[in-house]
């Protein structure tokens, strides 16, 4: 019987002797042809299909085969450090193990999510691609003519555009809202300010990048921005509306001269404001957001930027406040906890000189799922927060924020 000390790898080659003092915390293993087997069921376990579809014509592709393996080795990773084997007595090991058995679990659930989501989208384009061809034309034709296979098209469409944004690709959830908001009937702005949210979406990414591709990201938040205010000039108190419009307007700031900026960002906070009023929204967590990412933003212009402003465009510019924008994600946290509210409190942290809260924070939100593209961006920005603030990642909470590290 040879010996196992999780994480490392002389381990995992089943050589690595007991340490005389019996400090390392060892567990024994079978016989290494009995470990080979216990391997292959695990592979023959990542090629099960029963998160698929019903439809056979779905076979499980080789990254997501991938994706399943990485998660089985990501527990022994967890369990290892840059310098090679964790020294910890059985006591400390046996009160830690709850701790990573759950890690493992969480990442399990999460990729089975994740699979769930693009196998789904996946099917969808497949089908309405199939749908669109041949002798299939005629009859998709005759669909958005009948009233009732109009409004069922209309939802699958809906959850094919859905099921790409969550699963961070805003691209094709583009392309299936496009055919959406051709098939919603007149009122009915859902599908439009969904094609308009995965076009802004679209922004973070410009920079860095060629000057054409930079010109068409432009382009897109100036489409995204009009959308939203056409639906506005139809429907001016539709609470998702203003709050998206407010949203892409402050994006399209980004790509705009300095004059144009400082009468943007007063846009921006009069359509907040305006839909702060409304108690009965239901996204009432991402006004809050909002509101703290302005108020901390502008707090953040320098003094010199604001005398040039003032001097030059005859304009002030809103002060800010980095007080008032950690109550704005408090309160955004306590409507609805997700990721964004946690890590954007912790920046805010950060700016007050808190770095311990700032940690604190950051590795609580880190714990929590990413919704969509622009949710992915602020995770990465947590990251690199707590690299910087070189967080202790001990803690029960931290634990699977840092293993995703």
């Amino acid at each position: 019987m040879t010996v196992l000390c999780l994480g490392t790898k002389a381990a995992r080659a089943g050589t690595l002797p007991v340490s005389p003092s019996g400090r390392h915390a060892t567990l024994p293993v079978p016989h290494q042809h009995a470990h080979n087997q216990q391997r292959s069921s695990l592979k023959a376990a990542s090629r099960d299909t029963t998160m698929m579809p019903p439809d056979d014509s779905v076979k499980p592709r080789r990254h997501v085969i991938r994706h399943v393996q990485a998660a089985l080795r990501s527990l022994d990773q967890h369990l290892s450090t840059s310098k090679g084997v964790i020294t910890l007595s059985p006591d400390q090991f046996w009160s830690s193990l709850p701790q990573y058995l759950q890690v493992g679990e969480a990442r399990i659930r999460a990729l089975g999510g994740y699979v769930k989501h693009k196998v789904r989208a996946v099917r969808a384009v497949r089908l309405s691609r199939e749908a669109a061809d041949g002798d299939d034309a005629e009859k998709a034709a005759k669909a958005t003519k009948d009233p009732w296979r109009r409004r069922k098209r209309l939802q699958q469409l809906m959850a094919e555009g859905e099921a790409f944004e969550r699963s961070c690709d805003p691209r094709a959830a583009q392309e299936v809202f496009t055919e959406a908001a051709a098939l919603a009937p007149p009122g009915d702005f859902i599908p439009v300010l969904k094609l308009s949210k995965q076009m802004s979406d679209q922004v973070f990414g410009a920079y860095g990048k060629g000057e054409a591709e930079y010109a068409a990201t432009r382009q897109l938040a100036r489409d995204a921005a009009a959308l939203t205010g056409s639906v506005l000039a139809q429907d001016p108190t539709n609470p998702y509306a203003t709050l998206l419009h407010a949203a892409n307007t402050g994006r399209l700031a980004l790509f705009s001269d300095n004059k144009t900026k400082v009468e943007l960002s007063r846009q921006v906070l009069d359509l907040l404001e305006r839909v702060e009023t409304n108690k009965q929204f239901e996204e009432r967590d991402l006004v809050q957001h909002s509101l703290g990412v302005y108020q901390r933003e502008m707090a953040n212009i320098p003094v010199v930027v604001r005398w040039v402003v003032k001097m030059v465009y005859k304009n002030s510019l809103y002060p800010g406040d980095y007080n008032l924008a950690l109550q704005h994600f408090k309160t955004a946290a306590e409507l609805k906890p997700r990721m964004i509210h946690y890590v954007e409190m912790g920046k805010t942290y950060q700016k007050l000189k808190r770095p311990e809260d700032a940690c604190k924070t950051i590795l609580q939100g880190l714990a929590l799922p990413v919704e969509d593209i622009s949710h992915k961006y602020i995770y990465k920005d947590g990251e690199e927060l707590l690299r910087k603030l070189q967080c202790d990642c001990t803690s029960a909470q931290g634990i699977e924020a840092c293993e995703r590290r």
